[in-house]
């Protein structure tokens, strides 16, 4: 009977063993970041930084595998089909996440659900800009442009993202701008320079150079306040409460992933963003580094979910 006890005991024991050192092993393999957009571009460059960091605290090599499609659709569709083991890792921007989840009307993935936040990584404020000779100078006295003649602003929009800052600026502002669609960023600032159009929305680390190069002016940030990279750029919401638009990257896993292993994930995400090469690069181009925590980040994406679901609604926003 004892003896029976006695072995039972010890199977116990190597059976917790094995579990403790399959946790303690992991990741015990390579990684995959899967960034759902073209190599080169601001999310690529962002996963290949903190990849190669990451691959020396984990001691594993990481795999950067580029998915282009949708804005993220294709990319994220196929990472919630992944194996939910934490080795297959998205890298996707906010719009992915939180805006084409309303905009596309026959979208098969909803993040939300069918993924699990380990940390944003960066976040990184979007600049308004005008001609360096335009008449409005600042927030209001583009809001009183536009309030004396509606439509007489014209806003270049080469994105769904750019539609919801021109979205939340009408609905803050009263202002009624008229919308002139362009197939990206660099036909819309052509049309800018020309005088085709009026303002545009544009990244912080795209507009910094234009602007320092006397080519552009940069009116207000998007964000809920201003950068200690840009003081003397003020922020929309400093005239327009409550405006706040500000675009980040993730880290994100299949929603069946272990926490354990969510929790791992997201202390090697943190120490490679911390790593001083890392942390300054980043900073040189903009970027905030940030390092949030899954269940902080989790509920910062149901936030922006909300808000911006609204007024892609409100606006009608979409795309077939």
């Amino acid at each position: 009977m004892h003896s029976t006890l006695r072995a039972l005991l010890a199977a116990s024991l190597l059976l917790g063993a094995s579990f403790s050192a399959n946790a303690d092993d992991f990741p015990s393999k390579s990684l995959t970041f899967v960034v759902p957009y073209a190599a080169g571009g601001p999310t690529d460059v962002v996963a290949r930084m903190v990849a190669n960091a990451m691959s020396a605290s984990i001691k594993q090599s990481i795999v950067v595998q580029n998915m282009p499609g949708a804005d993220g659709v294709v990319a994220l569709q196929k990472m919630a089909t992944e194996k939910p083991d934490g080795y297959t890792i998205a890298i996707p921007s906010n719009s992915a996440v939180t805006y084409n989840p309303f905009i596309y009307k026959k979208i098969p993935t909803n993040p939300m659900r069918d993924l699990a936040p380990i940390t944003m990584l960066v976040s990184s404020d979007v600049v308004l800009v005008t001609r360096p000779d335009y008449a409005a100078k600042t927030v209001p006295e583009l809001i009183a442009l536009a309030g004396k003649s509606p439509k007489s602003v014209k806003f270049g929009n080469s994105t769904s993202g750019t539609q919801v800052v021109i979205s939340l600026l009408a609905s803050k502002s009263g202002a009624d701008f008229l919308v002139v669609p362009y197939k990206g960023a660099a036909p819309a600032l052509t049309a800018l320079l020309s005088g085709e159009v009026d303002l545009l929305a544009l990244p912080v680390s795209a507009a910094k150079a234009l602007a320092e190069g006397g080519k552009i002016r940069m009116l207000a940030l998007t964000g809920p306040r201003r950068s200690s990279s840009l003081p003397s750029v003020p922020a929309v919401a400093e005239h327009l409460p409550g405006f706040s638009v500000a675009g980040w990257f993730a880290a994100m896993v299949p929603a069946a992933t272990p926490k354990d292993r969510i929790d791992v994930l997201y202390r090697h995400f943190v120490t490679a963003l911390n790593t001083p090469s890392v942390k300054s690069a980043l900073e040189a181009q903009t970027y905030k580094v940030e390092g949030m925590p899954p269940d902080e980040f989790a509920r910062l994406i149901k936030e922006d979910s909300e808000k911006f679901g609204k007024i892609i609604r409100d606006f009608n926003i979409t795309v077939e």
